[in-house]
């Protein structure tokens, strides 16, 4: 641990950082719903995507969690975006490989 970490920890500079992490919440930023629904977290997967693939996944595992079509539409879109972004990043790197750049 950093000498701040443990600094603050002594000091009591504010509430514990362990207990309000521990703390069960409905609305947990770190924890949402929408992730706890499937047998494996997502994040274990996303980690081990490249980001536009981790990214696009992301938004079409929550699409659905705010209960509207308008915010799933607006994920999916999210989605097809970052994936578009990667099939443009791999052409270019076969055009690149192709000419001789890469």
């Amino acid at each position: 641990m950093s000498d701040l970490w443990n600094a603050h920890r002594q000091q009591q500079l504010g509430p514990d950082v362990d207990e309000v992490l521990a703390r069960p919440r409905k609305d947990d930023p770190v924890e949402p719903q929408h992730y706890l629904q499937f047998p494996v977290e997502p994040i274990e997967i996303l980690e081990l995507l490249p980001y536009n693939r981790a990214s696009a996944a992301k938004y079409i595992i929550r699409c659905e969690a705010k209960g509207n079509a308008q915010d799933a539409i607006l994920d999916l879109k999210k989605a097809l975006w970052f994936l578009n972004r990667e099939v443009r990043r791999l052409q270019n790197l076969e055009n690149n490989t192709a000419n001789g750049q890469g």
